[in-house]
C-alpha cells in the first residue's frame, strides 16, 4: 500500500490514529489546509493553512532565537531527552553494513532494523533512546544549494522507543516530549506549531505520523510504526515502534535564523569558501525567503520554476544565476564534501559498485563546480575544514593520506573520462541523433558522460539539449538500495524436518536415516556434509557407498546430490563418509580467506571490505573494495602479513551470539562475508579478523599451512581480486612452479638460477620485435593506400577493397584514409574466415550505419559481426569475399 492510499484509509478513523492526549489537554483543533488540502492540528482556531512551505512562506529567517551553534544545539536537546529517561546512543556508520538491501543509512530508524525471513524486525540497544544519526540521501541533488534546506548529508535526530515490558512509550508520550522540546527547550510559541497528519512506508514497515511544522519549515516527523509488509499488504506488528526523526540541521537553522540551513550547519567552512566568490547578498537575502517553494524533484519544468522565482524578484533567470550562482555552488560543494567526509571515514568508496556510484556522482559534481568557478581550494581542503569544524561532535572524522589519495585518484579518473568521452559526444552530435532523457541517463550510467558535457558540446554546435531537473535523482535512486536476489526453489521442503548439521564437529563418518528422495537429491535426518555457502564449496564423499557430488541447503534442510538416487528409499539407514582431504583443503582456504581479509584491511585501509569470495579445492580468491589496482608491493605485504598470522599460531574461536550482542561486542565488521539473520556464529581469529561466518574453520591458524598470493585482477571499478592458495594446494602450486622453471631451463639451455635473466632478455627481444612489427604494419599500410581509389556513392566517398593483411593492418589503412565524408570497407586475408573492417567519417555516419551494413551483408553472404555507426568488424567465408564486395557496392550506389 503506498503512502497516499495508507493515509486515505487511516483517515476514515483519524482520532484512532492521529488523536493524542496532548491535543485534548492543550485545546488543539483539527483543520484542513485551504492550500494543500492536508489535515493538521493547531491551537490557533483561526488558522486556515498549515505551516509548511509553500502554504506558509519562511518567516523565521533573520531572527536569531538562541545563541547556540551546531554542537551546543545538540547538547541542549540531548540533555532534555536524557533527563526524560532516554539513553544517548552514538551514531551508527553512514555505510549501512547491517542491511543487505541498503547501501546507506538513510534514516535513524535504519540503525535498529534487521531483515529476517519474516520481514523487518526492530532491535533497540536501549529503550527509549536518542541518537544523532548522520544520514546520506542522494535523491534531492537538484535541490541542494538551491532551496536552502536540502542536504545529501544531514543529522536525523532519532527518538525511538518500543512500548514493551514496562519500558518505552507510544503516541501520547512521544508527542508530549516533542511538544516540550519545541516549546520549553527551543522556546517556540505554541500557536506557531502545527502537527500535520501524514504516513510513512518503506524498508518493509509502515505507520502513521504527525509532522510538526513551524514558520514554513518542517522540523520533525513522529512516525508510529505499527505495520509490516506481508503478502502484498500490511499486517499489525506485535511490538510497534516509535520512529521520531527530526531534521537536526533544520533545528539549528530555525534557532539561528540564517539565510539557509547551510550557513548554520557549515558556518566556519562557508566563511572560508565565500571569500573566493562574488555574489549579490541583497538579492540572495530576498531569494532565500521564497526558496522554500522550490523542489525540483516535484516540478516537471525546472527552468520555468527558476524563471518564475527570478521574475518575482524582478530579474530574469540568467540575471538571478549571475547574482547568486556562485553562492549556490559553494553551498553545494560544502554539502557534497561533508557527505564524502563521513562516507569515506566510514569505509565507503566512489565507484560504479552499489552505493559507491552515488559517492562518485557527488564527488564529480563538487569537483566540476570547483573547476567551473575557478575556486582556489581543493575538495579535500573543504573536507578537512568540515572535520575540524565538527571535532567536538564527531572527533572520529579525519582527512588522512588514504582519504586524500582516494579523492585525488577519483578526480584523475574523472578527468580521463571527460577526455575520452568528448569524442563519443561529438559522434552523437554529428550523427544528428535526438538526445533523449533516457539517452542522457544511459550515457551517464554506462559511460560516465555527464549531461552538462553533452549540453555544452551541443550548444557549441547550435543544438539544444534540455537536461531534466530530476536527472541526478533518476541515476542515483537505483543505487540507494539493492533488491534481494531471488532464488528459484529447487525442492519442496514443506513436509521435511530440518537436518541436524554435524559439519561443525569433528565427525567425518556417521549413520543417518533417509528422510526423503527428490530426483537426484537425498535428504537425511542428520549430516556431516558441508553444504555450499559463503563462497565455500560443498563436501563430497559417500552415502551408503554411493558417491555424493553436490551438497546444498535450503530452509534448514541439507540436500545431497548422489550418483545413484534409485538405491535410496525413505527410512533407509545409511553410512555416511565425508571426503576428509577435500574438507581439510576447503577449511584451509576458508581460514586463509579470513586471514587475507584482515591483512588487506591493515595494508590498504578500513575501506577494504570483502565483496565476495571463493574457497575451492585447487584455488581460492577474495574480492575486496579498493579504489585502484593493487601494486606488487601491496600484494607482497599482504602475503607476508598472512604468513605471519599463520606462523603466530593464533587461536580461531567459534561462538554463537544473538545479533544485538554480536554487533555490540564486535562492531559491524562482522558482516564482511554477508548479513545472516538470527543468532550469529562468530569466527574470531584472535582479533585479527572477526566475521559472522557459517563456514568450516580449524582451531588455530597453524593448520592453514603456507599461503601464496598467486596474483590479482580488477573485477570491476572499485573491486580488486586477490587470488591465492594455501596448505596442500600451496605445496602443489610450488611444485608446478618448480616444474615450469625446470622446463624453461631445459628450453633455454641454462642453469635454473639463470632462468629469470634469460626470460628478461627474451622479453626485451620480444618488445623490440613488436616495435619492428608495428613499424612494418605502418609501412605496409602506407604503401597499400597509394593505389586505393574512392568512388562516389550517395553523397559520400566509398572505398571497398581487398587487402593483404589482418585486422591491425586494416585499421592502420582505415586511419590513414578516413575523413568526414568517407565510407571504408576492407576485406583481409586468411586461410579460412576472412576478417572484415569498416569505418565511417563523422558526416557519412549521419546517413550510413556501418555496423548495421556489415551485419546485413553477413546475413546475405554468411559471417558474423557488427558495430557502431562509425566502426564495425567481423569475419566471413573466404570464398565469398569478391561476391560480398560487389554486393556492398550495389547496396550503397
Amino acid at each position: 500500500m503506498d503512502k497516499k492510499a495508507l493515509i486515505t484509509e487511516l483517515q476514515k478513523d483519524y482520532k484512532k490514529y492521529w488523536g493524542v492526549r496532548l491535543f485534548d489537554e492543550q485545546g488543539f483543533v483539527r483543520k484542513q489546509c485551504t492550500s494543500c488540502r492536508a489535515y493538521f492540528w493547531t491551537v490557533d482556531a483561526e488558522r486556515t493553512v498549515c505551516t509548511e512551505a509553500p502554504c506558509t512562506p519562511y518567516s523565521f529567517i533573520g531572527i536569531r532565537r538562541k545563541d547556540w551553534d551546531y554542537y551546543e544545539t545538540w547538547k541542549n536537546v540531548e540533555r532534555f531527552f536524557v533527563k526524560n529517561g532516554h539513553t544517548s546512543v552514538p551514531r551508527y556508520p553512514v555505510i549501512c553494513r547491517w542491511r543487505p538491501d541498503l547501501f546507506f543509512t538513510v534514516a535513524s530508524i535504519i540503525d535498529f532494523q534487521r531483515k529476517t525471513p519474516k520481514g523487518v524486525e526492530f532491535f533497540l540497544p536501549q529503550n527509549p533512546l536518542i541518537v544523532p544519526q548522520v544520514c546520506l540521501r542522494f535523491n534531492d541533488l537538484p535541490n541542494i544549494g538551491v532551496t536552502g534546506r536540502h542536504h545529501s548529508c544531514f543529522i536525523m535526530l532519532g527518538q525511538h522507543a518500543i512500548p514493551q515490558g514496562g519500558k518505552g512509550y507510544w503516541k501520547d508520550e512521544t508527542v508530549r516530549l516533542d511538544w516540550e522540546v519545541l516549546t520549553n527547550v527551543m522556546g517556540i510559541r505554541p500557536d506557531q506549531i502545527v502537527f500535520k497528519e501524514d504516513a510513512w512506508a518503506g524498508g518493509g514497515a509502515a505507520g502513521y505520523s504527525l509532522e510538526y511544522h513551524v514558520a514554513g519549515l518542517e522540523l520533525g516527523n513522529a512516525v508510529f510504526t505499527e505495520f509490516r509488509e506481508a503478502g502484498g499488504g500490511l499486517e499489525k506488528m506485535q511490538t510497534p515502534v516509535v520512529d521520531m526523526g527530526a531534521g537536526f540541521d533544520r533545528w539549528v537553522w530555525y534557532l539561528n535564523g540564517t539565510l539557509t540551513s547551510y550557513d548554520s550547519a557549515f558556518g566556519p567552512v562557508l566563511e572560508k569558501m565565500k571569500k573566493h566568490i562574488d555574489y549579490d547578498g541583497e538579492t540572495f537575502a530576498r531569494y532565500s525567503r521564497i526558496s522554500g517553494s522550490l523542489n525540483f524533484e516535484d516540478l516537471l519544468d525546472a527552468r520555468k520554476a527558476k524563471a518564475d522565482v527570478a521574475a518575482s524578484l524582478g530579474l530574469t533567470a540568467d540575471e538571478l544565476t549571475k547574482k547568486i550562482g556562485g553562492l549556490q555552488a559553494v553551498y553545494t560543494i560544502a554539502d557534497h564534501a561533508k557527505a564524502l567526509l563521513f562516507a569515506l571515514n566510514d569505509g565507503g568508496l566512489p565507484s560504479t559498485v552499489g552505493g559507491g556510484y552515488n559517492l562518485r556522482v557527488v564527488l564529480r559534481r563538487a569537483q566540476a563546480l570547483i573547476e567551473e568557478h575557478a575556486l582556489p581550494f581543493t575538495l579535500t581542503d573543504v573536507m578537512e575544514w568540515h572535520a575540524r569544524s565538527l571535532t567536538r561532535m564527531h572527533p572520529e572524522l579525519r582527512v588522512d593520506e588514504r582519504i586524500r589519495d582516494i579523492v585525488e585518484t577519483e578526480i584523475r579518473k574523472s578527468t580521463d573520462t571527460r577526455t575520452k568521452v568528448r569524442k563519443r559526444v561529438d559522434s552523437l552530435i554529428d550523427s544528428k541523433q535526438k538526445i533523449t532523457d533516457e539517452m542522457l541517463v544511459t550515457l551517464y550510467d554506462s559511460e560516465g558522460i555527464t549531461p552538462e558535457v553533452i549540453e555544452d558540446e551541443a550548444k557549441k554546435n547550435g543544438l539544444d539539449v534540455n537536461v531534466p531537473a530530476d536527472f541526478y535523482a533518476r541515476v542515483t535512486e537505483k543505487h540507494m538500495e539493492t533488491a534481494p536476489e531471488k532464488k528459484a526453489a529447487r525442492f519442496d521442503t514443506s513436509a521435511l524436518a530440518q537436518t541436524k548439521q554435524l559439519c561443525y564437529t569433528d565427525v567425518m563418518e556417521h549413520d543417518a536415516t533417509v528422510q526423503g528422495v527428490s530426483g537426484e537429491w537425498v535428504v537425511l535426518d542428520q549430516s556431516a556434509f558441508y553444504p555450499e555457502g559463503g563462497g565455500q564449496m560443498y563436501d563430497t564423499g559417500t552415502i551408503g557407498g554411493v558417491r555424493v557430488t553436490d551438497v546444498q541447503k535450503e530452509n534448514g534442510i541439507v540436500f545431497h546430490k548422489v550418483e545413484k538416487p534409485e538405491t535410496f528409499a525413505t527410512g533407509d539407514r545409511v553410512k555416511c563418509r565425508v571426503d576428509h582431504a577435500r574438507r581439510t583443503q576447503l577449511t584451509q582456504h576458508h581460514d586463509a580467506t579470513h586471514i587475507i581479509n584482515g591483512c588487506a584491511r591493515r595494508v590498504l585501509g578500513t575501506h577494504a571490505w570483502q565483496h565476495g569470495a571463493l574457497k575451492d579445492v585447487t584455488h581460492a580468491r577474495i574480492d575486496i573494495t579498493h579504489y585502484k589496482p593493487l601494486t606488487d608491493a601491496e600484494l607482497h605485504e599482504i602475503e607476508r602479513c598472512a604468513n605471519d598470522v599463520v606462523s603466530s599460531k593464533k587461536r580461531i574461536r567459534k561462538s554463537v551470539h544473538p545479533t544485538a550482542e554480536a554487533e555490540k561486542n564486535y562492531s559491524f565488521t562482522i558482516y564482511q562475508g554477508g548479513v545472516p539473520w538470527g543468532d550469529l556464529r562468530i569466527v574470531d581469529i584472535d582479533g585479527h579478523d572477526i566475521e559472522a561466518c557459517g563456514g568450516t574453520h580449524a582451531d588455530t591458524t597453524a593448520s592453514v599451512g603456507k599461503i601464496i598470493v598467486t596474483g590479482t585482477e580488477r573485477v570491476q571499478d572499485g573491486i580488486v581480486r586477490i587470488n591465492f592458495v594455501a596448505g596442500d594446494a600451496a605445496d602443489k602450486y610450488e611444485d608446478r612452479c618448480t616444474a615450469v622453471v625446470d622446463e624453461l631451463a631445459e628450453l633455454l639451455k641454462v642453469q635454473k638460477e639463470r632462468v629469470p635473466e634469460e626470460v628478461e632478455k627474451l622479453i626485451v627481444e620480444w618488445k623490440a620485435a613488436q616495435k619492428s612489427l608495428e613499424k612494418s604494419i605502418e609501412e605496409r599500410a602506407q604503401q597499400a593506400t597509394r593505389n586505393m581509389q574512392f568512388e562516389n556513392a550517395g553523397g559520400v566517398r566509398l572505398l571497398v577493397a581487398h587487402v593483404a593483411g589482418d585486422t591491425k593492418q586494416m585499421q592502420k589503412i582505415s586511419e590513414r584514409l578516413t575523413s568526414d565524408d568517407t565510407l571504408i570497407f576492407l576485406f583481409g586475408e586468411d586461410t579460412t574466415d576472412v576478417p572484415v573492417f569498416a569505418a565511417a567519417g563523422a558526416n557519412a555516419a549521419r546517413d550510413y550505419h556501418v555496423g548495421k551494413l556489415i551485419k546485413e551483408m553477413f546475413g546475405v553472404m554468411g559471417g558474423k559481426g557488427g558495430g557502431t555507426p562509425v566502426l564495425a568488424q567481423g569475419v566471413m567465408p573466404r570464398m565469398r569475399v569478391m561476391e560480398a564486395m560487389e554486393w556492398l557496392k550495389k547496396r550503397l550506389k
